[in-house]
């Protein structure tokens, strides 16, 4: 008979000092002993641990399994130098009631104990097995759900009813999150874990098996995955599984939060991704050109980037100024957007439009806390920029700051706004919330900071801005991560800008082009 696992509130263990010179050694295994430790019973088989890597060296990470078992390939977290990463998994108990920790760089580790299983409970360990690892080529596609068998394989019964399994992310296209539900049932609201562009994150759970002993997995970006199986309970175990049901959200002011608003006619609430595979979705998105002069001669044309035919890379297409649907096409599945004018400035915008209506559609903070996109970081001057804008519903987006407004005779940024890219003073990356511009490189163009992406468009970068739902949101510029005040309008569009302040003054058509991918609106 199963028992329910017992809660211990004295299961602290921390064997590492948290300092520098008291971690563990990279390649090292370290000996735990749990049973008759925090109020686990001396016979236990199998306990709940909570594993935390503190400031590590370096990225690595951490397997844990039962002492005098081979230590195998599954890792139970993943880290990045400096983190301070945790992971709670079941593990069983091997020589002495202990378990085994290995960790792949030097790091402090802090374990704690939440529960345990006694001698004789029909929950069964088996030595950690890999069932799924799709770095051999084979990421999961954003939204793309993949079956996963366990019953059967890797010591677990055929007739398992759950598994403990361990779920890593491994360099996800941009921030998103997985959920892992039994197949055959309906795909829940609730995350198994959540991750941002690149990282490679890691968390642990019981999951019911569904039809033929599966597993979906589903993911809201493109990642790499990887499933390891830690332990299962038979048929007929007192273990009862539900379908995942959020219990409590603190990014919303009620612990049992209001359904959100109806959208107005036209709006689209939820997920947006767009990936422009097989050069498709450009009609997914609204899109427009605002030129500050409408004087000159209609017929005014520049040369752009590629030409219908998606030739090689030195090939060229004419956009005419009163054509503006030649400045957005696809090539090479990815979206460009080529703007130019004689009369000083230009913005080329495109914006979700998930319904095919024509407008923007409107998302809701409640449902929406990350926005993620690819483009290139080419330096084309200081004159020529791209922006990614969250305005309040209705208000105006076309603007960057306060001098490009007044000398565009249009409004300058909503107080509610959030601005974000690679500008608008040239080569600095530029993000505008909370009513204040800020610098995140500190004048550092980014030809400095990246070289290899700044001599080339088709070099294109992920970047994301999440709301942190505590007053601050986070911004992700090529790797680094800055974080300032500001929080998501309450009801919002999102508009991808390309914008082109005529660099040579001259009467000369000048185009420049912007290479964009993984548009994700989560």
């Amino acid at each position: 008979m199963l028992m329910i696992v017992s809660a211990v509130a004295t299961g602290g263990i921390d064997f590492a000092a948290r300092s520098a010179s008291a971690g563990v050694d990279a390649g090292t295994v370290t000996e735990i002993q749990v049973a008759g430790r925090g109020g686990v019973a001396g016979d236990a088989s199998a306990a709940v641990l909570t594993f935390t890597a503190v400031r590590p060296s370096g990225a690595g990470h951490v397997t844990v399994f039962p002492c005098g078992e081979s230590r195998p390939e599954a890792s139970t977290l993943n880290y990045s130098a400096g983190e301070a990463v945790a992971n709670s998994t079941v593990v069983g108990l091997g020589d002495g009631g202990a378990v085994c920790v290995y960790s792949s760089a030097e790091t402090e580790i802090v374990v704690d104990v939440t529960g345990w299983y006694p001698a004789g409970s029909d929950f069964e360990t088996v030595q950690p097995y890999r069932l799924l690892d799709t770095r051999t080529g084979q990421t999961v596609d954003a939204g793309q759900t993949r079956p996963v068998k366990v019953a059967g394989r890797g010591g677990v019964a055929g007739d398992a009813s759950a598994a403990v399994l361990t779920f890593t992310a491994v360099r996800p296209s941009g921030a998103g999150h997985v959920t892992v539900f039994p197949c055959g049932e309906s795909r829940p609201e609730a995350s198994t874990l959540n991750y941002s562009a690149g990282e490679a994150v890691a968390n642990s759970t019981v999951v019911g098996l569904g039809d033929g002993g599966a597993v979906c997995v589903y993911s809201s970006a493109e990642t790499e995955i990887v499933v390891d199986v830690t332990g299962w309970y038979p048929a007929g175990s007192d273990f009862e599984t539900v379908q995942p049901y959020r219990l409590l959200d603190t990014r919303t002011s009620s612990p049992t939060p209001p359904p959100p608003a109806p959208s107005p006619p036209g709006a689209g609430v939820g997920d947006f991704v767009e990936t422009f595979d097989g050069n498709r979705g450009l009609d997914r998105f609204t899109t427009g050109v605002f030129h500050r002069d409408d004087v000159l001669v209609a017929s005014t044309s520049w040369s752009a980037d590629h030409d219908h035919s998606c030739g090689s890379p030195d090939t060229q297409r004419q956009v005419r100024r009163d054509r503006p649907q030649d400045s957005f096409y696809l090539c090479r599945d990815h979206l460009m957007t080529s703007i130019g004018d004689t009369s000083g400035y230009s913005i080329g915008w495109f914006s979700p439009d998930g319904d095919g209506d024509g407008r923007a559609d409107v998302f809701s903070s409640f449902d929406t806390d990350t926005i993620a996109w690819d483009v290139n970081v080419t330096d084309l001057g200081n004159r020529q920029w791209w922006e990614v804008v969250l305005v309040a519903e209705g208000t105006p987006f076309l603007t960057t700051v306060g001098w490009v407004a007044q000398t565009a005779s249009i409004e300058p940024y909503h107080p509610e706004t959030i601005a974000v890219g690679k500008g608008p003073y040239g080569n600095d990356g530029n993000i505008f919330s909370g009513g204040q511009s800020n610098d995140p490189l500190g004048h550092a163009h980014v030809p400095a900071v990246d070289p290899e992406g700044s001599a080339s468009k088709a070099i294109r970068r992920s970047f994301w801005i999440r709301d942190n739902n505590n007053g601050t949101i986070t911004y992700d510029f090529l790797g680094k991560r800055y974080t300032y005040a500001g929080e998501f309008p309450d009801r919002f569009e999102v508009y991808f800008k390309d914008h082109n302040y005529t660099p040579d003054k001259d009467g000369r058509p000048i185009g420049h082009t912007w290479h964009w991918d993984n548009i994700v609106v989560r």
